[in-house]
């Protein structure tokens, strides 16, 4: 748990990147500023996931879902936000998907690729046993 309140500020390297992507090319953002921004951003995640949290409970459930941020940030007047921040969720959810389904394929992909060397290497066993077999039954016959 976090000890004193600057523990709740975002890194202030992500804080700077927002801020450059936001403004105009050449502007420049003093310290203070970046600071004042961090410090904003920290306060507004904790109220809407605190609102959540609220949401969460009235629902009987301990665990904070999208839905539940969502309509958190509704109720506390950012609604002309939620239609994107649904967009954009449902956009990071088809990538995830996508990415793990491109895992477990790849991870199949190396499990059957494994599987096929590991039956060459027995049928290579199997040959040499094969092969020392005949050997020591022509051995045998020579004696």
């Amino acid at each position: 748990m976090a000890e004193k309140p600057e523990d709740f500020n975002m890194p202030s390297n992500v804080v700077s990147k927002i801020i450059k992507d936001a403004l105009p090319h050449g502007v420049n953002v003093s310290a203070d500023v970046r600071s004042a921004a961090s410090r904003s951003a920290s306060i507004f995640i904790l109220y809407v996931t605190t609102c959540a949290n609220d949401i969460a409970v009235a629902n009987k459930r301990k665990t904070l879902s999208a839905q539940d941020v969502l309509e958190a940030i509704t109720q506390i007047g950012f609604e002309e936000f939620t239609e994107e921040l649904m967009e954009l969720h449902k956009t990071l959810m088809k990538e995830k998907t996508l990415k793990e389904r491109q895992r477990l394929k790849n991870k199949s992909m190396e499990s059957k690729s494994s599987q096929v060397l590991d039956d060459k290497d027995d049928d290579n066993e199997e040959e040499e046993e094969d092969e020392d077999e005949e050997e020591d039954e022509e051995e045998e016959e020579e004696d």
